[in-house]
């Protein structure tokens, strides 16, 4: 079990040494834009100074060689609209099965990380992102996922996808 000290509240925090939640894709989401498109199952809520990790799933589709998977990590206030917050700390890092079955590392980054799936293929491809993250001490914030096409086409992430998390 985790005992920290939760330094914008001053409170002790305990946690199980478990994954404490995970959020399920009911459906799928498409996106035929190269604009980011924010899946809001996937947005997880940090409180002032809190710790979390984050460990994202998404099995995907690319519907043309020009349509990439283009996805993005970072995070927002809790304003509407919302704007970009920088947190105390933010990493990214992540691995990618292609749809011609090529392993392919993303660019590994800190703060607000956009990485694209470059392949020349069509079809199905899996991401495993994984997120690291101290939210500053003063702004309650979001943690937001985002995805688009790259180019011409249109990504699928399917249903069943998910994100498990755990604040610590």
């Amino acid at each position: 079990m985790s005992v920290t000290l939760n330094s914008s509240s001053g409170a002790v925090v305990i946690s199980p040494d478990v994954v404490t939640a995970a959020q399920f894709l009911a459906a799928d989401q498409s996106n035929a834009t190269t604009t980011l498109a924010t899946i809001p199952t996937f947005t997880l809520a940090l409180g002032k100074g809190e710790r979390m990790v984050a460990n994202y799933y998404i099995h995907y589709n690319i519907s043309a060689a020009t349509a990439d998977l283009t996805y993005r990590i970072y995070t927002v206030d809790q304003t509407t609209p919302a704007t970009g917050v920088t947190p105390q700390f933010l990493r990214v890092v992540g691995g990618t099965l292609e749809p011609s079955g090529t392993a392919y590392t993303p660019n590994l980054g800190t703060g607000d990380v956009t990485t694209t799936v470059t392949t020349a293929n069509t079809g199905n491809g899996f991401v495993n992102v994984r997120v690291v993250v101290v939210n500053n001490a003063t702004t309650n914030s979001n943690l937001i996922f985002q995805f688009a096409p790259a180019g011409v086409g249109t990504d699928i992430v399917y249903a069943g996808s998910y994100v498990e998390y755990r604040r610590f």
